[in-house]
């Protein structure tokens, strides 16, 4: 027996005075000049004209791509503005579950191809989390009567048969999330989102779901970042269901030498490069998160 547990654990009103410097390491803040020097060198060899970041957090790795291109079109999408001035232009928006919409400024979609970076946006989605049997509950959760047609969809295709006291965090709505930019991009566009998450063989017992504030680990609740890490294949399995064609789906430890390199302008940058590319295909640190990258080869549908 599946227990429909909670659908309210995400403070949705967190991201709106708080950056993710404050709480916690992610990609965005230990390594922002290698992905960012890896972003334009991504780019560069695909065409695209302008870039996008959904959850821009800090702004860092927006900030660095624009110091290596002061030229290209930039846009870091986020539900508040940071104080800063770095060549690239702010929008203040927030994805809406119920509407399926970002509601706020208009998101510049253009008739060009761009290129779309999600850099731990998708696992802060909320989603509706199940227990299997008589798991303890989560303290502070809100029981929900049932699940609607479409997560038990998604349950019985993505998460089936979690074993007793295991949880599910049902991902439906990150997967309509991220299929709304392969609807809509231009054809020849990139959608790429690097993110902790797993597979079907490989769904974590306890839903993956974690609670951060101040840099502590804590129980989920007001006042703290409350993620869930993403179901991979679901995401991927969404935007090539519209049409969407393969570029990657591997972990950054996985991606071959061929795939880190990039130039510096000198040697204390390649020294800062080589470091913060360590960090990142390193298993004990970034090395398990996921880059996911699709490029859309035709109008889509929404």
């Amino acid at each position: 027996m599946m227990r429909p547990e909670s659908q309210d654990l995400w403070d949705r009103s967190f991201w709106a005075d708080n950056q993710p410097s404050w709480h916690f390491d992610t990609p965005s803040t230990l390594c922002p000049a290698a992905l960012g020097a890896l972003i334009q060198r991504w780019r560069a060899r695909l065409g695209l004209s302008s870039l996008i970041e959904v959850g821009h957090g800090d702004g860092r790795i927006l900030t660095e791509c624009s110091q290596r291109d002061p030229l290209m079109a930039a846009h870091g999408i986020d539900v508040r503005n940071i104080p800063i001035d770095a060549g690239w232009r702010q929008i203040t928006a927030q994805w809406d579950p119920v509407s399926e919409q970002w509601l706020g400024a208009d998101i510049p979609l253009g008739d060009t191809p761009q290129l779309v970076i999600a850099v731990e946006w998708l696992d802060d989605l909320p989603g509706a989390v199940i227990v299997a049997g008589d798991g303890e509950a989560i303290p502070g959760a809100t029981a929900i009567k049932a699940l609607t047609s479409a997560e038990h969809t998604w349950l019985a295709r993505w998460w089936p048969n979690p074993g007793p006291g295991e949880r599910a965090v049902i991902g439906h709505q990150r997967d309509r999330a991220w299929r709304w930019w392969a609807t809509r991009l231009a054809p020849g566009s990139v959608l790429a989102t690097l993110d902790y998450g797993h597979l079907a063989n490989q769904r974590p017992r306890d839903g993956g779901l974690s609670a951060h504030r101040h840099g502590e680990r804590v129980r989920p609740g007001p006042g703290t970042n409350v993620t869930a890490s993403v179901a991979i294949d679901a995401v991927a399995s969404a935007v090539e269901a519209v049409g969407a064609q393969r570029l990657l789906c591997a972990r950054l430890m996985d991606l071959p030498d061929s795939f880190w390199t990039v130039e510096a302008q000198s040697p204390l940058d390649a020294l800062a490069l080589r470091s913060q590319i360590a960090l990142l295909r390193d298993p004990e640190r970034f090395g398990q998160f996921w880059l996911v990258a699709h490029r859309i080869v035709g109008a889509g549908h929404p």
